[in-house]
This record gives C-alpha cells, structure tokens and sequence, in this order.
C-alpha cells in the first residue's frame, strides 16, 4: 500500500481502495520525521488505545490538521473506506472541516464511533435540567396555591366533581 504526502496540495494520496486509521498515523509519522520535512507544520495528531479491559481499548481517532485524504481518481467507480478509527479534520483555526478530499468515481466510507459514556451522561445532563425545570415550576405553583384565600381553597378546591355522571364519574 502506497500512502504519499504532498506538503503542497496538503494531500494524503493513498493507493489502494482500503486504508487503516492506525496505516495512515503511521505513514504521517514517518513523513513528519524525514529531515526535509522536519521544519513542516504538524499534519495530525492521535489519541485512544487506552485500555478499557484485558480484551478491549479505546480506537484511536486521527485529526488531521488542514490536511485531507485522497484517494485519487479512478478511470471506474469505485468505494473506499478508512477503517478502525475515527477520522475528523480541522482547519488552521481549529474549524471542522472534511477530511476526505473529493476524487472522480471514488465513494468514501469514513466509519465513525462515540463513547457510549459520553453520550449516555449528555442525556443524563439534559434530563437533569429538564427536572430541575419542572420542580421549580411545580414549586411556584405550590407557592401560589399555598398563598390563596382560605376561603377559595375550601370552595373551589374540594369535593367538585363528586356525585357527577358521565365523563366525570
């Protein structure tokens, strides 16, 4: 597999139809550690592989920085994939952008995951504001309830719909 970096264009160019998150890294680091390219700016940074349990690890994800993947035009159609990973991309100002440069007949598959956890305690948040919400408006009704004349809470507020047919049973 051929993985070439052009400075330039700020390209990854790679050869075959399939390519790795962790081939990619590898290819990037390689190439940043070439003495021509040592006064480059960086093209990506990585994090994951933390370990979770004996038998699982985070997946790394790959930021490219103001640098995409290409996958270079192909004379039929055909579909790639960047696989085991995640792949996302920032501009120079830190701005999401693409990360995959667009190619003729070429149809790119980026598989992508999140932390259950992260998205599980997001949910959570929500759902805590939203009850924090709702028991400070049941509080403001009790306090107005608790501030009515006496005379209108025994009035009005027992015994109505008692002795009453049809929907009101």
């Amino acid at each position: 597999m051929a993985i070439t970096l052009n400075q330039t264009t700020q390209l990854i160019t790679v050869s075959d139809d399939i390519v790795s998150i962790q081939n990619l890294l590898n290819a990037i680091r390689d190439w940043e550690n070439k003495q021509e390219n040592m006064d480059c700016p960086q093209v990506a940074e990585a994090a994951g592989k933390q370990v979770l349990s004996e038998t699982s690890s985070v997946g790394v994800t790959l930021t490219l920085i103001d640098w995409k993947v290409s996958f270079g035009d192909r004379p039929s159609p055909v579909v790639c994939s960047v696989t085991d990973g995640n792949l996302v991309a920032v501009d120079g100002t830190g701005t999401p952008m693409s990360p995959i440069e667009a190619s003729t007949n070429v149809t790119v598959m980026v598989s992508q995951s999140s932390s259950a956890t992260m998205v599980q305690n997001a949910i959570v948040d929500d759902i805590q504001i939203q009850v924090s919400e709702v028991q400070y408006q049941a509080a403001g009704i009790q306090e107005t309830v608790d501030d009515m004349h006496p005379e209108l809470k025994t009035e009005h507020g027992s015994g109505l719909w008692t002795n009453r047919r049809g929907i009101f049973k």
